[in-house]
């Protein structure tokens, strides 16, 4: 059956499917498999891990701590989080886990392999399995479905291995309404609150100042600084120099047609009612009758858009269903080809895509076409030109780099080519100078040079530059005197915190008992606040999110109705005290029944797993390779 899937496969779909398809791949860390003798980083019960698959399997974390970061992620981040030893370990997990289900004769039949590929989604068209998108997806990942397949296979044995681990777990009532209990207990406290800004009388003597600097010299040691002088080639400055014809702009139209044709596109309305993949047909069924009688409606009548914004499941639902302009590939072929045979006002008949039942009234039809010369020729002469003058000022920046290599000064260059020179303060990495308008890019060529050294040629987004080190300033511990005003600050600031949390501490060990918590407050002239009844899992009234503040309010109980310490929050140093504690019944019973049973049991069943692995983990034999350094 496989083989003949393989034989009759090929078709389209975007590439980020397939990374749907095979989460729990990347979860275990099962990459490719195609260079398994390219060098091993490690070996488990006597069975090696390739380099490669060690790569894939790190670029595949990379990638997805990317998609969650975005520039954030830099080397620091990546090692702070220790990726590569992720990368390994999921790699050795994974190992462990086959071979414990090949153990265990846990096994995959080829009928079995094949009938889970054919129910993937990312591999169905209107008809069923297609082979041919089948193939087509594996090809735009660079996969065979050889490979594919053994790693589904792999992920099958898996799975089977969690249900065996975890079908017999179960979940009694006494733990359901424990936690139904934990999770409906509310608390309701009283809080006095020592602010660090009421301490306003502390003044700071020298000798406490240039000591509390002498211990805290690391934080206020400098970042690395540079100063350069660079010449900015603007290409904005070149745009008076340059021309262009008539004749030329008509030969770049004529050489370059295809860049200005126009596809097909149309807009449209379409109201969508869902159909889930596990929806019974008696289901699929009363949703077509539904959507039929929406179309009756419009039929006779009734306002296409208001029927959307009604009845539609799609988010378009919101501007009455409009969508577009598209071109009929960025849709679903049903869909696409439905919408593409009506013209202008016309409706469609109930057409069913993956999604659901649709219905599609075309709003306006852009018929495919090729810009005219007179529609583009203020654009082409607007790219020519500025191509034109680009090219003057690198022409520029050649000229006077030729004049640095044959031995002249940064400066006389500039001054005999009349060009400007600008010379920058010290500036750190993280703050550059404001003339670039790329300061990234300007700070790494900065950085990137010693004193007197000189660039190369740099592309920039505002143009070239050519930058010469003038000096740099490595980090260090300046003289206390030059930040003494900061200084003083810290540790004023310091002290004030230091002062409230020894009176928060002082009020706490004078709390006896509720009354005497008012008592003393009493004496401090400290307001008293009550919080009212809040649950774990939300923000304290009047305070907002504080976890240590919420655990500790959640210990208290009429015994013990005061904590055992002073707690820290942004606004300072709270001393808490318990007014009541209640369960607030959920409105749905059976259902959050329902939900603690489901989640219960995930946790036992996450609990089960893990100590399989930990298990298999103590007791395997793990080489890993000498000199491997996890690239």
């Amino acid at each position: 059956m496989l083989y003949l899937m393989r034989k009759h496969a090929g078709s389209l779909l975007i590439k980020i499917i397939l990374g749907a398809i095979v989460i729990v791949f990347v979860f275990w860390g099962i990459g490719s498999f195609r260079e398994r003798q390219a060098g091993r980083v490690a070996v488990v019960n006597g069975e090696p891990i390739s380099v490669a698959e060690y790569r894939e399997t790190y670029n595949n974390l990379i990638q997805r701590l990317r998609a969650s970061f975005g520039d954030n992620l830099d080397e620091a981040m990546i090692e702070q989080l220790k990726v590569k030893e992720q990368a390994l370990n999921q790699l050795i997990e994974e190992r462990l886990l086959l071979q414990e289900a090949q153990r265990l004769h846990l096994s995959v039949s080829e009928s079995e392999l094949a009938d889970t590929i054919r129910a993937i989604p990312a591999f169905q068209s209107d008809s069923g399995f297609d082979p041919r998108l089948y193939r087509r997806i594996l090809d735009l990942n660079r996969m065979t479905p050889e490979t594919f397949e053994m790693l589904q296979k792999r992920s099958l044995q898996v799975q089977r291995l969690e249900r065996f681990v975890t079908d017999g777990i179960h979940v009694s009532d006494l733990e359901v309404n424990a936690w139904i209990d934990w999770q409906n207990t509310a608390v309701n406290i009283r809080y006095v609150l020592f602010d660090p800004d009421a301490y306003t009388d502390i003044t700071p003597s020298t000798e406490a100042l240039e000591a509390f600097f002498k211990e805290n010299a690391s934080g206020y040691r400098t970042k690395e600084e540079v100063k350069v002088r660079y010449v900015h080639f603007d290409p904005q400055h070149y745009l008076n120099d340059v021309s262009v014809t008539e004749a030329e702009l008509k030969e770049y139209y004529d050489a370059n047609t295809e860049a200005f044709e126009v596809p097909k596109t149309m807009e449209a309305r379409h109201i969508l009612i869902k159909i889930d993949p596990a929806d019974k047909p008696e289901t699929i069924e009363e949703k077509r009758k539904k959507i039929e009688g929406l179309l009756k409606r419009i039929r006779n009548g009734e306002d296409f858009a208001t029927l959307a914004r009604a009845f539609s499941e799609d988010p378009s639902k919101a501007s009455g269903g409009r969508i577009g302009p598209f071109q009929k590939e960025m849709m679903v072929p049903p869909f696409g080809e439905a919408a593409f045979a009506l013209k202008a006002g016309e409706v469609s008949d109930p057409v069913r895509t993956r999604f659901g039942w649709h219905i599609i009234k075309a709003e306006k039809v852009n018929e495919a076409g090729t810009l005219s010369f007179s529609e583009t020729k203020e654009e082409i002469r607007k790219k020519l030109l500025e191509d034109r003058a680009k090219t003057r000022a690198y022409e520029a920046a050649e000229a006077f780099y030729d004049r640095l290599i044959a031995g002249s000064e940064f400066e006389k260059a500039a001054e005999e080519l009349k060009f400007e020179l600008v010379t920058t303060d010290f500036f750190t990495r993280e703050a550059p100078p404001a003339g670039p308008t790329d300061p990234a890019a300007f700070a790494a060529a900065a950085f990137a040079l010693q004193a007197g050294e000189i660039s190369d040629i740099q592309e920039m987004k505002d143009g070239y530059y050519i930058l010469q080190g003038v000096e740099k300033s490595p980090p260090r511990t300046p003289e206390f005197e030059t930040v003494s005003d900061r200084v003083r600050k810290d540790w004023i600031r310091k002290t004030q915190w230091e002062k409230a949390q020894t009176d928060a501490e002082a009020f706490l060990a004078a709390v006896k008992d509720n009354a005497a918590f008012e008592d003393q407050a009493r004496r401090r002239q400290l307001p008293v606040n009550v919080t009212g009844f809040f649950k774990r899992d939300a923000p304290i009234p009047q305070i907002g999110t504080v976890p240590e503040l919420t655990q500790a309010a959640f210990e208290l109980t009429p015994e013990q109705p005061v904590p055992s310490k002073a707690i820290r929050g942004e606004k300072g140093y709270f001393v808490i005290g318990l007014v009541g504690k209640k369960i607030i019944p959920s409105a749905d019973a059976a259902a959050e029944k329902e939900k603690a049973r489901e989640l219960i049991g995930r946790q036992k069943q996450l609990l089960a797993f893990n100590t399989i692995v930990s298990r298999l983990k103590n007791k395997a034999e793990i080489f890993m390779e000498e000199g491997f350094s996890g690239q």
